[in-house]
């Protein structure tokens, strides 16, 4: 995991290249908060109470990449945080198991006007 957080750093310390450059990589390194969410009592279960579960707060890895187009831009953003699901409450939760969140994202955009 070290490595992975020093080649990050490294690609971007480096300069940027001439503006006719047209594909761009960019690592992103983070941290993601966690939230909650409450699952329905299961039908047949005999219990009428839901429960409320977390996702634990993690740090998150990922890359955006861009290609030139014309006057835009299409561009790609692939995002991943493993953390761990469990049960709420305030120092009592129970780690129910292991989640890999990954956002895929694609977009684009343009430059109206002049340059």
């Amino acid at each position: 995991m070290r490595s992975w957080i020093l080649a990050a750093a490294l690609l971007s310390a480096w300069p940027s290249a001439a503006r006719g450059q047209t594909i761009e990589i960019t690592p992103l390194v983070g941290y993601r908060f966690g939230g909650s969410l409450e699952a329905a009592p299961g039908t047949g279960s005999g219990s009428e109470t839901s429960v409320e579960l977390e996702v634990d707060d993690a740090a998150a890895f990922g890359v955006h990449l861009g290609y030139r187009v014309g006057e835009g831009e299409i561009e790609l953003l692939y995002a991943r945080q493993d953390t761990q699901l469990q049960t709420a409450g305030l120092f009592t939760g129970v780690p129910a198991f292991d989640l890999a969140l990954e956002t895929w994202q694609l977009g684009g955009n343009y430059l109206f006007g002049e340059d």
